[in-house]
């Protein structure tokens, strides 16, 4: 018992020793950039427990937040961010489904989170205006409101369900990667555009993976 007691105050003070590392890092950082960015989500969901095996498209969704990159070195940054994501997909039943009736009806889930990313950016040339960069990480995603539309009808009428409490009292971890470039032609001031995919890698009844597209700015602080 001491020793298992022990093995965890050496692993959870490697945690700490880490993480002081990280933040004295980022106070001696080269300089440091705030801004926000807004962008376009297309999620493609593992399984959706509604919708059973019936094929399903993903639709456009909203994405927007602020960002903070700490570039340690003139080639590599410590980014985090903290986005509002609205992740939609949607089902039709064109053909109809013999068991139920449902004929001419389509089906919209939207699922809105709050996701903190945290990446690693790293960037291959420096010295332009124009920088191409890299960034992988991971994020965590917090559901907030989770809700089904039915549309069904000549007159398309609309009836919601709302899921938010399936299986939603937990985090949803994924992992990130993407590329972008930066526009740099003000001083002191960045516009970026990046494009990534978000894999989820649980909880897979609400979020899979998804096709992000971004635009936003950034504005040097030191």
């Amino acid at each position: 018992m001491i020793h298992e007691t022990r093995g965890k105050g050496v692993k959870y003070s490697r945690i700490i020793v880490g993480i002081i590392g990280l933040f004295v890092s980022c106070v001696h950082a080269q300089s440091l950039d705030i801004g926000a960015r807004v962008g376009m989500n297309l999620a493609y969901y593992e399984n959706i427990n509604f919708a059973g095996d019936m094929p399903r498209e993903p639709a456009a969704g909203f994405i927007g937040g602020i960002q903070s990159d700490y570039w340690i070195k003139p080639s590599w940054a410590l980014s985090g961010q903290i986005l509002y994501v609205q992740s939609k997909t949607e089902i039709s039943y064109s053909d109809g489904i013999p068991q139920s009736g449902m004929t001419g009806q389509r089906s919209v889930y939207t699922e809105n989170f709050l996701e903190i990313p945290v990446e690693i950016k790293l960037r291959f040339t420096i010295d332009h205006d124009l920088q191409i960069y890299a960034f992988a990480g991971g994020t965590a995603d917090f559901l907030l409101t989770a809700f089904k539309t039915n549309y069904s009808g000549a007159g398309m009428q609309s009836v919601t369900q709302d899921y938010t409490t399936l299986d939603s009292s937990r985090p949803i971890f994924g992992a990130i990667g993407g590329l972008g470039f930066n526009l740099n032609f003000i001083p002191k001031v960045t516009i970026f555009v990046e494009g990534d995919y978000r894999l989820g890698l649980t909880n897979s009844d609400f979020y899979a993976g998804d096709l992000r597209y971004f635009l936003g700015t950034l504005f040097q602080i030191f």
